[in-house]
């Protein structure tokens, strides 16, 4: 006898939201069987991902997605999909580019331009497929050792939420907010967090273009070590909290001027016209 045990998609941090569900069976399994396997292959997959990520500090959502469905396939498992779900599998896979074009330093996508700055080199351009999601990555390493992690992301066989960018252990929120122009549809964090005596700073961002689509920024640099001892009550030593503030000031800028305007510019003219809306 098999049985199916039903999940939420394992896109994890920074690909959270998507509403897609995946059911597993195997012969002989129950739902405490299969939750056995899971937390062990969630335990092999995080440990993994950390390796895989740009700075090798921060869990690699595609990485560790990737990970865990390959542990529990291994241990036994297969999805298990309607016609509906293998029909948008296959579609998924029919898609070759998300991205329009791509420059030195420019990537056009969703009908969207960023251009990064000129001390920024391509190192890294990927297509990932995560159930019906797929994804495009582009990573820029900076001459002063920051990263800017670019991702294009499409879900195929669902919406996403229209989440804030999420902060998660061992990270530590600094500051978030909305877009200037675009509002709801850009939405941004700034965080930061002491790994193994490395101080780390980061900007992440989710651009909304539709219901189905979005874009995820995330800029990702050294943070100072502390100098001396923070003030009681206080975790960031001034020179840390100088530090962090220009950073995050610096990238709210730059993803303003990347998405000046948003989904709902009618919406904004009538609210300039004071019409309370």
């Amino acid at each position: 006898m098999k049985a199916a045990i039903k999940i939420f998609c394992l896109i994890a941090l920074l690909l959270a939201g998507c509403t897609y569900t995946e059911v597993w069976e195997k012969p002989g399994g129950n739902q405490e069987s299969f939750n056995m396997d899971s937390s062990e292959c969630e335990f092999i997959a995080q440990q993994l991902s950390l390796q895989q990520s740009e700075t090798g500090k921060r869990i690699d959502p595609i990485f560790y997605n990737k990970t865990y469905i390959e542990c529990v396939v291994a241990k036994g498992w297969s999805p298990k999909r309607d016609t509906a779900e293998l029909k948008k599998a296959s579609d998924a896979e029919r898609v070759q580019q998300l991205a329009e074009s791509i420059n030195i330093n420019t990537v056009t996508g969703f009908g969207q331009t960023i251009t990064v700055p000129n001390i920024y080199s391509l190192v890294k351009n990927k297509q990932f497929y995560s159930g019906p999601t797929i994804i495009e990555q582009f990573l820029w390493k900076g001459e002063d050792s920051s990263f800017i992690n670019i991702l294009f992301q499409e879900n195929t066989g669902g919406t996403f939420q229209k989440n804030s960018y999420p902060v998660s252990e061992p990270y530590v929120l600094y500051t978030s907010g909305i877009g200037e122009k675009a509002e709801e549809q850009l939405q941004w964090t700034t965080f930061w967090g002491n790994i193994d005596s490395d101080w780390i700073m980061s900007t992440g961002a989710y651009y909304y273009t539709s219901k189905n689509k979005r874009i995820i920024i995330a800029i990702t640099k050294p943070l100072v070590p502390p100098s001396g001892e923070p003030p009681p009550n206080v975790t960031l030593t001034q020179n840390q909290f100088m530090q962090i503030e220009e950073f995050s000031n610096q990238w709210q800028i730059w993803l303003n001027e990347q998405f000046p305007e948003g989904p709902g510019l009618l919406k904004q003219m009538i609210r300039a016209l004071n019409f309370g809306i």
